[in-house]
């Protein structure tokens, strides 16, 4: 997808962020830890360092990431009783984590 992030570390994406690398994750726990990660984004180049990282590791596309964020919208306001399962886990439609 390319996109580096800052997440919390209780956060399910997380898992995927190569801290460092394609994105920051932040102990949630820790004020002082996020605005440190929010001052390294703001750092000349590292947003652009951290895209390029992203796009080459991405796990999944911007359509399968917008896919399952819906679906889990829809299972928060009970539309959907199935949990979605997340696109980059290795059961994840046909059994692998696949890219796409």
């Amino acid at each position: 997808m390319g996109v580096p992030v800052i997440v919390s570390d209780r956060c399910g994406v997380a898992d995927i962020v190569d801290h460092g690398r394609s994105g920051l994750v932040f102990r949630s726990d820790d004020e002082a830890d996020l605005r440190a990660a929010v001052r390294r984004f703001l750092t000349p180049g590292v947003v652009e360092a951290f895209a390029a990282a992203a796009a080459a590791g991405a796990l999944i596309s911007a359509e399968r990431a917008a896919e399952y964020l819906v679906a889990c919208l829809r299972h928060l306001v009970g539309e959907n009783n199935a949990k979605p399962m997340p696109p980059w886990l290795p059961n994840a439609r046909g059994g692998r984590a696949a890219r796409g």
